[in-house]
């Protein structure tokens, strides 16, 4: 197999960004960050890929499959080669154990708007004593610098897995994956005579998981699936999207390497689907994992000690569920049903107040609704 990828995109737009003001909890102003006005971009690119691969069956017991691509990034002018590699060997000859890997490079794309970081408009930070009038120091303008240096994002993953079915219904799955990120866009705010807000392609990234898994098929429609993963998260946090992505973070603090912001040690799913008497398909799945970490500001909106350290947000618990029954309309066999989410209502909330000077710090808001849906399928 081998073929070729062409990618023209462009990117077109304006921005205008309007003061921002930090607030104390008496009220008194903190940080005043203001912009330098109107700004425009518009920018085009093309991206050129070719890949091949080839399937080779060795023996009854040993099946290889290489890889590669070579890309063009246009944003940055560089051409890359990504080679993979993955196989699968019979541990047995009665074909119930199997111990299957791989492992290649995977290049992104380079997002347009790194491109045209620099035509942004550039932020001035005034900082206020505690009366809120008095200056620290003079304003300063924050001048936007693409590094000259910049490099293609890419990472490194490899896995390995071992399937062992036991009997003609129980399959047992033990996974190993591990994931390492290179030349991440980063955005670091530089002080000194002329601070630089700077993009630049520093940033990592570290993932690793493992996976346990046990599945039963009772028939071609019915199964029960258990699912544990262990896994932890680290990257640099100043990403360039999280500040210049569709949804943009005025206040911009030096970076930091910590724990990820989805990081969740511990994960445990069991789903399952039945077919009921009656033409009746019930779907469960009752999932829990650890809490996301978070980070404590004060009300400079200055982070207190490390980022992602802080704590967790509470473990979250849910159960959901899928009710369908085959029905016949005209001519068409047709699946009709509600879905639950969240079906209990547990306690799942997705923000904290970090701010340790806030009455309600530490408290925990915006919990995940439950939700009720229906569903209409037709099958041929």
């Amino acid at each position: 197999k081998f073929g070729v990828d062409v990618l023209h995109s462009s990117f077109g737009g304006s921005s205008e960004s309007r003061p921002v003001n930090v607030l104390r909890s008496d009220g008194s102003l903190t940080r005043r960050i203001t912009y330098s006005g109107f700004s425009a971009q518009n920018t085009t690119n093309t991206d050129f890929a070719f890949f091949a691969q080839d399937r080779w069956r060795v023996n009854d017991r040993l099946l290889l499959e290489l890889g590669g691509r070579v890309d063009r990034d246009g944003v940055l002018g560089s051409t890359h080669f990504s080679p993979r590699l993955g196989f699968v060997i019979g541990l047995d000859g009665e074909a119930r154990t199997f111990l299957r890997g791989g492992a290649g490079l995977f290049y992104e794309r380079t997002p347009l708007n790194v491109k045209v970081f620099e035509s942004y408009e550039a932020p001035t930070v005034t900082r206020f004593a505690s009366d809120g009038e008095t200056l620290l120091g003079p304003p300063r303008l924050f001048r936007l610098e693409r590094a000259a240096d910049a490099r293609t994002p890419y990472s490194f993953t490899w896995n390995l897995e071992i399937d062992r079915r036991l009997g003609n219904r129980l399959l047992l799955k033990t996974n190993y994956l591990r994931r390492h990120g290179f030349h991440e866009f980063l955005v670091d705010p530089l002080s000194g005579p002329q601070p630089v807000l700077r993009l630049d392609t520093r940033g990592r990234s570290r993932y690793w998981e493992l996976e346990l898994t046990a599945r039963y098929t009772v028939d071609d429609e019915s199964r029960l699936i258990f699912s544990y993963v262990r896994s932890r998260s680290e990257r640099d946090l100043n990403s360039f999207d999280a500040f210049f992505g569709n949804l943009r973070d005025p206040i911009i603090r030096p970076n930091e390497y910590s724990r990820g912001d989805t990081d969740s040690p511990h994960r445990f799913i069991a789903q399952g689907t039945v077919v009921l008497p009656g033409k009746w398909i019930v779907s469960p799945m009752i999932e829990t994992r650890s809490g996301f970490p978070y980070s404590q500001i004060n009300q400079d909106r200055d982070y207190v000690g490390p980022r992602n350290q802080s704590g967790r947000f509470p473990a979250l618990f849910t159960v959901d569920l899928d009710i369908q029954r085959w029905v016949k309309v005209w001519k068409w066999n047709t699946r009709i049903g509600v879905r639950f989410f969240n079906l209990f209502n547990s306690f799942n909330p997705r923000d904290v107040q970090q701010n340790i000077d806030a009455s309600r710090f530490g408290v925990f808001s915006n919990t995940i609704p439950r939700l009720l849906g229906l569903t209409f399928q037709i099958e041929n």
